[in-house]
């Protein structure tokens, strides 16, 4: 078996086990079949170049807090936008010009260096005042949150019992306001 449960399968006789047994080997063979589903979909999608921020915080297969605890659906739909890179910083418009832009020539017009999800949040100019604010009241909790490098403090801030904080969807929010704004 491809699921490594061949033990099962070959010396588990079903029909001859009671109950409780039938339904505990049931359901360990479903078990390991969502498992495997899962590692392979997340394996998928770390091959794919679209999805290599959503890779960083998305570490398992399940409904995420926010979708049910945001009450704006508006609100939703644009955290959804960015946790999916569906967007407008440069790191995903860049890919529709022709000739396409390479990762490294898609560029924010107000830093000079890539405008991805991490930039766009952790160190673009144009969000400073608004990093500044909610840095702080994160390192209030999280008092190791200004020694984390930049990956690490966009995973904490994408983290889904994080995303819930209404500071950092707003957060969120706000700085892809500010920067689509400045497109303009």
């Amino acid at each position: 078996m491809t699921h490594g449960l061949g033990d099962i399968w070959e010396y588990t006789h079903l029909n001859k086990l009671d109950h409780l047994s039938r339904t505990h080997t049931v359901n360990k063979i479903f078990q390991r079949v969502v498992d495997i589903s899962v590692q392979n979909t997340l394996t998928t999608l770390q091959k794919q170049p679209k999805m290599r921020t959503y890779c960083l915080f998305k570490k398992d297969v399940k409904l995420e807090r926010y979708l049910t605890e945001i009450n704006s659906s508006n609100t939703r739909k644009f955290l959804s936008k960015f946790r999916l890179s569906d967007h407008k910083l440069e790191i995903e418009t860049g890919r529709y010009h022709r000739p396409k832009k390479t990762p490294e020539q898609r560029l924010c017009q107000n830093c000079g260096t890539i405008e991805d999800e991490i930039h766009c949040l952790i160190t673009c100019k144009i969000n400073s005042s608004e990093r500044e604010q909610t840095f702080a009241r994160i390192s209030i909790q999280d008092k190791t949150f200004y020694h984390f490098d930049e990956v690490t403090k966009f995973t904490y801030l994408l983290q889904n019992d994080n995303l819930c904080d209404q500071n950092i969807y707003s957060f969120i929010v706000k700085c892809l306001e500010n920067s689509y704004a400045a497109k303009l």
